[in-house]
């Protein structure tokens, strides 16, 4: 006869194991980690033709196909075919039944952050275009947001001593030649000529690692432009980190102008960012509200800059590290169509990218 102990021993074993099977099961399913046997996650709108997927690469397993998606802000689904170990990942999809040998993921609504939402480009090593299309107009005339995360890997390697173009929003009519390639050169005016619309511009400068913010503007008046008291008394103010922005003690800087018209009445701003680190990631989040820039760097809001003109903000496509650029790398541009909290630029800084 066997052992009651013995008996007991091994029902208090499989309970334990059933336990322990049982939160593995809770715990993933929890997680969002349960994919479908069978089905696709298919972008929604099959017939855009600049749609690309946010990831496409083989990977070892489905559960690694999955994890690269959590990591990625732009991914909200995958497919994953078993056959040949291709992992394909789309920002806006839905699940559809298709073949036995696919396996498909979708992120759970309530993982999705709200500034994963915002990011317009996720990762940028060479050059790119964002198109038009992901960027609507501003709600208001000259609100608007953009913001990106950038790593300069070398600074004095390839295209030192030029104009180094990190992104600008803008056409490229001037520019002769098929590759987009903008002209080299150590003038600012010479890029202006060739680029006179750019809202908004990103540059490195030719010899210090200074970043050039730029924006084409509509001149107005100096007595009708918003002056430092104004922008003070209208804009309500939360906390930016333990301290407040009235406790700043900023100064309303002016920008620097040039005029792109011959009636000079069309100007393009410039306002300089001093020593940007290298082999580092920055955060920079360019903040507009009429004729009032402000410009973070990291989770903190650094410069308060007075406009002279309204911007003007173009229909064109942001194009991404036209050569001459840097070396280095872009992650999580970002865009809003109106004028960001503090609260929700911190969010976007919170949600840092992996490094590429």
């Amino acid at each position: 006869m066997i052992d009651a102990r013995l008996i007991l021993l091994i029902l208090f074993i499989i309970i334990i194991s059933g336990t322990i099977m049982l939160i593995k099961y809770i715990y993933k399913h929890n997680r969002g980690d349960n994919y479908k046997v069978g089905y696709s996650y298919l972008p929604k709108n099959v017939t855009k033709l600049e749609l690309n997927p946010i990831i496409d690469e083989q990977t070892e397993n489905i559960e690694k196909c999955i994890s690269k998606c959590k990591n990625s802000t732009s991914c909200n689904g995958i497919t994953f075919d078993i056959d040949n170990y291709k992992c394909m990942g789309y920002e806006d999809g839905l699940l559809a039944k298709t073949d036995p040998h696919l396996y498909a993921w979708e992120k759970l609504i309530s993982k999705v952050k709200a500034s994963s939402k915002m990011v317009i480009g996720e990762n940028h090593t060479k050059q790119d275009i964002i198109k038009s299309s992901k960027m609507s107009l501003p709600y208001e005339v000259a609100n608007f947001m953009f913001s990106f995360w950038m790593t300069i890997n070398d600074w004095y390697g390839t295209n030192h001593g030029y104009w180094k173009c990190v992104f600008f929003k803008g056409h490229t009519r001037n520019i002769d030649n098929n590759m987009k390639n903008i002209i080299k050169t150590n003038s600012w005016e010479e890029i202006i000529q060739q680029l006179p619309e750019q809202c908004i511009g990103v540059w490195l400068a030719p010899y210090t690692n200074n970043l050039r913010i730029c924006i084409s503007s509509d001149k107005v008046p100096l007595q009708s432009s918003n002056t430092s008291n104004d922008y003070l008394t209208d804009t309500e103010y939360t906390e930016v980190g333990n301290t407040s922005k009235f406790n700043q003690n900023f100064n309303v800087i002016r920008t620097r102008t040039s005029s792109i018209d011959n009636s000079n009445s069309i100007i393009m701003e410039y306002f300089d960012l001093l020593n940007i680190t290298i082999n580092k990631s920055n955060f920079i989040a360019v903040n507009i509200h009429q004729s009032i820039m402000e410009i973070y760097q990291n989770d903190k809001l650094n410069y308060i800059v007075n406009l002279e003109g309204i911007p003007r903000f173009n229909e064109d496509d942001l194009n991404v590290k036209n050569s001459p650029s840097f070396d280095g790398y872009l992650q999580n541009i970002s865009y809003l169509p109106y004028f960001a909290s503090y609260k929700e630029i911190k969010e976007i800084y919170e949600n840092k990218p992996r490094k590429v």
